[in-house]
């Protein structure tokens, strides 16, 4: 991130408190004011491993060999963006968003992982780290590519579970309604 990144997205939160005031926390803003142009930067190339609000512990070495090492994200965790680094077994679990069969939009920037299973009580479980309430509000702040090898590294992962699963795009329609485009298939 360069000096003029770091302008614009203070300018952008300037904007979002004016508008609206109470949009970002106080946390959040303390956090801002001390965020070093390092600091940015992790934040940055973490984003792109960001699913949902979490990111998959159970794609660690593909995380290690892109930069996001143990103590990377032991540092996130430090400054407060990242919880349950150090914890073993910590789950997400993903219900139905229909009573019909099981449906779960992964989200991840622009793209998604779209679960699938004709039992609409089956429970989705993932090993993760999950962003704190600052950690997403400064996610929320940017844009961010998706790692998509990534994203289909944890759709293998749900298939093997059980689940059917497609990579799609996928864009808003409304507040409570998305439309997904081009899926791709995910075996096992």
């Amino acid at each position: 991130m360069s000096t003029e990144d770091l302008q614009r997205l203070w300018g952008g939160i300037l904007a979002g408190e004016v508008k609206s005031p109470g949009t970002f926390s106080i946390r959040t803003l303390e956090f801002l004011r001390g965020l070093s142009k390092s600091d940015a930067e992790q934040i940055s190339q973490l984003a792109r491993y960001v699913v949902e609000g979490c990111v998959s512990r159970s794609q660690f070495q593909y995380l290690e060999t892109h930069g996001i090492s143990f103590s990377k994200l032991l540092e996130m965790q430090d400054l407060g963006l990242l919880s349950g680094v150090e914890s073993i077994g910590l789950t997400r679990q993903y219900k139905s968003a229909i009573p019909s069969k099981l449906l779960v939009l992964l989200r991840s920037h622009g793209k998604a992982l779209l679960v699938e299973n004709d039992d609409a009580t089956k429970v989705l479980s993932l090993e993760v780290y999950i962003l704190t309430s600052v950690g997403a509000q400064l996610l929320g702040l940017g844009s961010f590519e998706p790692d998509i090898e990534y994203l289909r590294l944890i759709g293998k992962e749900i298939t093997g579970k059980g689940f059917n699963v497609r990579l799609v795009d996928w864009e808003p329609i409304s507040e409570k309604q998305i439309r997904y485009l081009n899926p791709e298939e995910i075996d096992a």
